[in-house]
């Protein structure tokens, strides 16, 4: 079965996936043959009605916005994966070797799938080559959006972020609604939360811990780091897309493109799971048997009902909750005040002081951002607010190239914030100060 053969069997799902969707993301070398720079960004934003040439004559890796149409829903991009580093290639080299490392994610995998189970909670499970993401959309006028709107926080700068609207950005050609805003940070919130139990309760599988946004060479990550950009920005490969790092970004040009596919739906019309993880793994490598699995799901990705709410109402309960609401209400401090105090503080270790005179890249890599934080806040007594600060004068500083980072599209003191309350927590659980 060719590509083109694959994507036009699956069409119908993957147009399902899109349902409150505006526009879609294509992204793949494919690109370079319609004029596109071979350098540049290969990737194309379009109205959702354009979905079906850009798989079925494109061939396009296609992804889902979080964001959905007039803001009216917002998508959980709940995300995990085998983190290898330099060796992450292995993972798209050999199905066989593949399997090997898929038996550490599953241990995450089932400890998700039975923490929304148990609570009757809706959602979709796609498996990546390295990893999978639990998906649903939290709808404007439901239980379920108002809460997570409630325990959600937007700063100033995201705020104004998501008011503005461009003609020339589709990503941003409606904005973002506030409560949207607000939902979309809520489920950051929870996300972290139970990334931190899975953290908890696992401890690590085979060698392997479970770490939070990648901040060991090799480990079980859960992936939070969507939770400090902006909702506009944000994107999701969509269950059924074709799945082209093998062949784009590793070089293994002699095989075929791999799959993303479905494990698990449970909805109101649905509640299908596949356990058996080689098969699911074989799907992924072949288009044939991957469009046959595909038949047995419709494609559409539950709307979140609210047996959420139980989670979120955990979330509440746990001390993790109360540190969200004791960083949001503490005050900011003068640009530069921080670096200031930092630069002439000896208790600094040899790492800090490092990253304070040459903060591009490490200030936007996660195991250098660890253990900044570790040693600012639980070694030396900094409040969790003034590493924000820190960080976010340095993302705010010109003089770095931040990976050509354009802060007016990803917020410099939302992201501040996001790596030093995420850190935070997660040094306070590993030092058992704090309990979820």
């Amino acid at each position: 079965m060719t590509e083109q053969e694959y994507y036009y069997a699956v069409y119908p799902k993957i147009k399902n996936c899109f349902t409150y969707a505006y526009y879609v993301l294509g992204a793949g070398a494919e690109l370079i043959r319609l004029g596109w720079n071979p350098n540049g960004l290969l990737v194309t934003v379009e109205p959702k009605e354009n979905l079906y040439r850009l798989i079925s004559e494109h061939g396009l890796q296609v992804f889902i916005p979080v964001i959905g149409i007039n803001s009216d829903t917002v998508l959980a991009p709940f995300d995990f994966e085998i983190s290898l580093t330099s060796e992450n290639y292995k993972l798209y080299e050999d199905k066989e070797y593949q399997k090997h490392f898929y038996k550490k994610i599953f241990v995450l995998i089932k400890y998700l799938e039975k923490m929304f189970n148990e609570r009757g909670i809706h959602y979709l499970l796609d498996l990546t080559p390295s990893g999978g993401h639990i998906l649903f959309h939290v709808k404007r006028g439901t239980k379920v959006f108002n809460e997570l709107k409630e325990i959600g926080f937007l700063e100033e700068d995201l705020k104004k972020a998501y008011a503005h609207k461009s003609d020339i950005d589709y990503q941003r050609k409606y904005g973002v609604s506030e409560d949207a805003g607000f939902v979309f940070s809520g489920l950051g919130r929870l996300s972290e939360y139970i990334g931190l139990k899975a953290k908890k309760e696992l401890k690590e599988y085979d060698g392997y811990p479970i770490t939070i946004c990648d901040s060991l060479d090799k480990s079980i990550n859960y992936d939070n780091s969507w939770a400090g950009d902006s909702a506009y920005k944000r994107i999701m490969r969509s269950p059924f897309s074709l799945h082209k790092k093998n062949t784009q970004k590793y070089g293994k040009y002699w095989q075929n493109s791999l799959v993303d596919i479905l494990q698990t739906v449970r909805s109101e019309n649905e509640n299908i799971t596949i356990d058996n993880m080689e098969y699911l793994i074989d799907c992924m490598w072949d288009l044939n048997l991957a469009s046959i699995h595909s038949e047995q799901f419709s494609g559409n990705i539950p709307v979140a009902n609210d047996s959420l709410c139980s989670l979120i109402d955990d979330y509440k309960k746990s001390e993790l909750y109360e540190f969200h609401k004791e960083f949001d209400s503490s005050l900011s401090f003068s640009k530069g005040e921080i670096l200031k105090k930092a630069l002439t503080d000896n208790r600094l270790n040899n790492d800090t002081k490092n990253i304070l005179h040459y903060p591009d890249p490490a200030l936007l890599q996660p195991m250098w951002l660890k253990s900044l934080i570790h040693d600012l806040v639980i070694e030396n007594g900094y409040s969790p607010r003034e590493a924000a600060c820190l960080i976010r004068d340095f993302y705010q500083n010109n003089q770095y190239h931040w990976a050509g980072t354009d802060w007016l599209k990803y917020p410099s003191e939302t992201r501040a914030n996001f790596w030093a309350r995420t850190y935070t927590a997660v040094l306070l659980l590993e030092n058992g100060k704090i309990r979820v």
